[in-house]
């Protein structure tokens, strides 16, 4: 498909007369039906002018001597002539109704013009007003229509549009006709000759083509081809043709060798018809693409066209970015394009690219596109049409800044709100999240925490601690026994400042270990009375079971009072030595008994134990040896004696030590290890010895509570066994 170019634009129809004076310029006369007019447009001033009226024109040609325009008629059926200096119509020939004028031309040297009759079907010749007119051509005319001459060669051409279409050639004298293009035809409206290289152009509104041959015949080239498309008239000029097309307000161009199609715009007129192209100044012989005498190179004409071989004007128009009859002007500033006519965008710079309107230094703010000519969409901003960051409330950012006026949704932060928060924030202002547990992040709109509160914290947002005496998971456990003034941690429940007495353990939860009690359970249970371990209240040290035989107090720290012994210190010392008393646990004299007494503990009388076992059985001896007479009397002796003994024994009391404790037993029997509960150096006696009745004395030296800093076995107990000391 080929590319169109509007090479002049609208060019302005000035309805004027034709100019006193031959112009040099490069000029297309064109012919207009309905109404019916030629126009002669001027191209490098864009001028159009009206110099003939007439009610269907077809051909037109042009007599450079005279500076006259020759043109045929169809409907008025005639050729008539306009001078262009004077603005002058003159009628050259009236045909007879049968006449139909399609083409004609004009051999300005010879002073001749030929034209041809498709009504009458002839080609006839005549002078240049109108006389000496002869028919030339009859045979093989079925429908003749247009004709150019070759003036050197005294030579005609015509094409014919019958069925069977062609395009022939004969001498001026209509001798030597021969068809030089008989195929490949259907229309073939317009024809004309590059005279200086024997170029035959013509278009066909059949084929929607323009072709080219030599005149010979040879080297047939298509070079445009345009589906659709109703080519009438056409004329070469300086390598360069020009043709009309009904379906088209435009006269149309193209180099001749072929390149891009040029569009001149032509609105003021309706159909067009024939068209010729000329300029009065002589052909330079310039190459393609040069100019002038001196054949200078063309300016930035448009892409694929070349300058008028005379003027150097731009006949296909500028390229893009210049302007000037020869396009060496770039467009002013702040234009630019095809005609210098787009204005530029919303450039950051002074102007944009007078070529293509790009802003080499960027839109303003708001603005987008290669020329800056597209505002930016909603919810963009800046030269770049940056989107605008998260604005809260679905309020556009400001297009110039992109600032969020309303502020940004929750979980964004900066002006435009195109920061994310950090990890671990969350909200419009990117807020700290809470103690979220399993480190599992809270939510960046809310703060609310997915897996919960860590432990020692609660809240919606996991933001407040345990109140205090609570800790862990939802704030539920209480704290323990942490030391009076202080509390436990929140998270884990440990006491920092330490625990209560009698209390040990990270959190304070678990009781003094068996044995211990007080301050950091660092005091040790004294002698509490119980199965292998003194174990006294964790707290307290008090000993919930009472205490071992001879000691008192609430945590049986203390000895028995002096002159008692045993369980609860309830036994009374018997007859020990004058000045000492008895053992606060055994009841044992270690100083020895008070003359009389006898046994461990001092509490047998001598007497008892050197007469016999008792006094009971001495008398029932003597009763059976006086007889029955006596029997009596010896009875109510017995009756008064043993109610003496129980009288005084219950004054003495003997106590049966119970317990772990064991009487020793003093007569010449084995000593037995003393069971107890307390760590071995507290043991009194470790091994089985027998003991000297004869050697005992007192029994090993004991320390005495009140010598003692702890209690009464804070040192080993100290015997004499066997002569020995025993430790």
């Amino acid at each position: 498909m080929a590319e169109y170019h509007a090479v002049c634009g609208i060019i302005m129809f000035l309805v004027t007369q034709a100019s006193a004076e031959v112009d040099p310029e490069l000029t297309i006369l064109v012919g207009s039906w309905n109404p019916g007019q030629i126009v002669q447009i001027k191209l490098s001033s864009s001028t159009a002018t009206r110099v003939a009226v007439s009610n269907r024109p077809v051909a037109i040609d042009y007599d450079p001597v005279e500076n006259t325009m020759y043109w045929t008629d169809v409907q008025l059926k005639q050729i008539r002539a306009t001078d262009l200096t004077k603005g002058t119509t003159q009628l050259i020939l009236a045909l007879n109704d049968s006449a139909v004028p399609d083409g004609i031309s004009v051999d300005s040297s010879s002073r001749k013009i030929f034209y041809t009759d498709t009504g009458n079907d002839i080609i006839a010749v005549m002078d240049m007003n109108g006389s000496n007119h002869d028919i030339i051509v009859t045979q093989e005319l079925d429908e003749p229509r247009d004709i150019v001459l070759h003036e050197a060669n005294r030579t005609m051409y015509w094409t014919d549009w019958a069925t069977a279409s062609y395009i022939a050639r004969a001498d001026y004298d209509g001798r030597n006709i021969r068809k030089i293009v008989t195929t490949g035809l259907g229309w073939p409206n317009g024809l004309t000759l590059d005279r200086n290289n024997g170029i035959l152009y013509w278009c066909d509104a059949k084929t929607h083509k323009v072709e080219s041959v030599t005149v010979e015949g040879t080297q047939r080239r298509e070079i445009l081809n345009e589906p659709g498309a109703h080519y009438f008239g056409i004329s070469f000029h300086d390598g360069t043709l020009y043709f009309t097309d009904w379906k088209r307000l435009a006269i149309l161009h193209i180099p001749a060798a072929g390149g891009t199609l040029g569009v001149i715009a032509t609105t003021f007129l309706t159909q067009l018809a024939g068209i010729h192209v000329f300029s009065n100044r002589n052909s330079s012989g310039c190459l393609s693409g040069q100019y002038g005498k001196d054949c200078r190179q063309c300016g930035n004409c448009n892409e694929g066209t070349v300058c008028e071989k005379t003027t150097g004007f731009c006949i296909g128009g500028c390229k893009p970015g210049y302007q000037g009859t020869e396009c060496r002007q770039v467009c002013t500033p702040g234009t630019y394009g095809e005609r210098c006519v787009s204005t530029c965008g919303n450039c950051t710079g002074e102007t944009c690219n007078h070529v293509n309107g790009t802003c080499p230094e960027g839109c303003i703010a708001g603005q987008r596109g290669h020329d800056c000519k597209t505002a930016c969409p909603t919810n963009t901003y800046g030269s770049g049409c940056s989107p605008c960051g998260l604005c809260a409330g679905g309020v556009p950012c400001n297009t110039v800044s992109g600032v969020c006026p309303a502020g940004c949704q929750s979980g964004w932060t900066g002006d435009r709100c195109d920061r994310a928060c950090l990890p671990n924030t969350y909200g419009v202002s990117c807020e700290s999240c809470g103690q979220c547990a399993a480190a599992v992040p809270c939510d960046k709109s809310t703060g609310l925490c997915p897996a919960g509160c860590q432990d020692g914290w609660t809240g919606s947002l996991c933001k407040t601690m345990c109140s205090q005496g609570t800790y862990g998971t939802g704030c539920t456990s209480i704290c323990s026994n942490c030391r009076t003034g202080s509390v436990c941690n929140h998270e884990t429940g440990q006491c920092p400042a330490g625990c209560e007495p009698g209390w040990t353990g990270s959190k304070c939860d678990e009781e003094c270990y068996p044995g211990t009690h007080g301050p950091m359970c660092s005091s040790l249970c004294s002698n509490c009375y119980t199965g292998t371990v003194s174990v006294c209240h964790h707290v307290t040290g008090q000993c919930p079971d009472g205490c071992q035989p001879g000691w008192t107090g609430a945590r049986c720290d203390a000895a028995c009072s002096s002159g008692t012994f045993g369980t609860t210190c309830s036994s009374v010392c018997h007859n020990c030595r004058t000045g000492s008393v008895c053992n606060h646990v055994t009841g044992q004299c270690p100083d020895g008994c008070k003359p009389g007494w006898v046994g461990v503990k001092c509490d047998e009388d001598e007497n008892d134990e050197m007469g016999g076992k008792s006094s009971d059985t001495n008398l029932a001896v003597i009763g059976g040896s006086v007889g029955g007479a006596a029997l009596l009397l010896v009875i109510v002796i017995v009756v008064v004696v043993i109610a003496i003994v129980l009288v005084r024994r219950k004054r003495r009391p003997r106590v049966k030590d119970t317990g772990p404790y064991e009487t020793l037993q003093m007569v010449n029997q084995p000593i037995y290890s003393v069971a107890t509960d307390l760590a071995p150096q507290y043991a009194t006696v470790a091994d089985v010895h027998t003991l000297d009745y004869s050697r005992l004395g007192r029994l090993g030296n004991a320390p005495r509570q009140d010598e003692d800093e702890d209690h009464v076995y804070s040192r080993p107990l100290s015997f004499i066994v066997n002569g020995e000391s025993t430790q």
